[in-house]
């Protein structure tokens, strides 16, 4: 869905020659940002829970048991050992709002270099100005009539 906002915004703000490399642009940047999201949540669940995992839970713990099958092993959990690994999996969820909100950062200030465009100005109806000179979307394109 923000992908789909994301290309609304970037063609709103580019002339129409060039929509279809923006798009491209956008589609790239999008997979580059996706892989480093799962990775970075692939390394939270696989290496930082199981090290959280082993330090809260202080009664028996088989690791084997907990990642494979999560749900088998909750049941078999008394309600202090529960608690204990609802810790464990806050830790790993706090970790990953860090990593969250840091990111984000990087998204507000590029977000204030961006152009402002009047999305209600048609791309397609050159305007004339009052020195009959034709404007195309781009203001500095002028052309004599």
């Amino acid at each position: 869905m923000a992908n789909n906002a994301a290309i609304v915004a970037v063609t709103g703000s580019v002339h129409k020659s060039d929509i279809a490399t923006s798009i491209g642009v956008v589609h790239i940047l999008g997979s580059f940002g996706y892989a480093l999201g799962s990775g970075l949540a692939g390394g939270v669940w696989t290496q930082y829970l199981p090290m959280r995992l082993a330090k809260h839970i202080t009664g028996p713990y088989n690791e084997h048991l907990a990642m494979n099958d999560p749900n088998e092993y909750i049941k078999q959990l008394d309600p202090i050992t529960k608690g204990e690994l609802i810790n464990a999996y806050a830790d790993s969820q706090m970790l990953m709002l860090i990593i969250a909100m840091c990111l984000s950062v990087l998204v507000c200030i590029t977000t204030a270099f961006m152009k402002h465009v009047d999305l209600m100005q048609d791309q397609e109806t050159p305007s004339v100005d009052e020195d009959h000179t034709v404007t195309e979307s781009v203001p500095s394109e002028k052309q004599e009539i």
